[in-house]
């Protein structure tokens, strides 16, 4: 199986990313200590995005195996 073209992201990866956009140079949101209410919503938001990652990368190694 090859997994070209798909990279799975970990919870730490995508955490970071958003974090970039939402306290970098895009959003400049100031409060981004961590316990904020806005650390809190990102770290929610990629928990969930990084268990849909899984779940994909999951059925569709059960799809090529059946």
């Amino acid at each position: 199986m090859s997994d070209e073209g798909y990279k799975r992201k970990n919870y730490e990866e995508i955490y970071e990313q958003m974090k970039m956009l939402v306290f970098g140079k895009i959003i400049k949101a100031t409060d981004g200590n961590e316990g904020s209410v806005l650390s809190s919503l990102l770290e929610a938001t990629a928990r969930v995005i990084a268990e849909g990652y899984m779940y994909c990368k999951t059925g569709y190694e059960r799809y090529l195996d059946a």
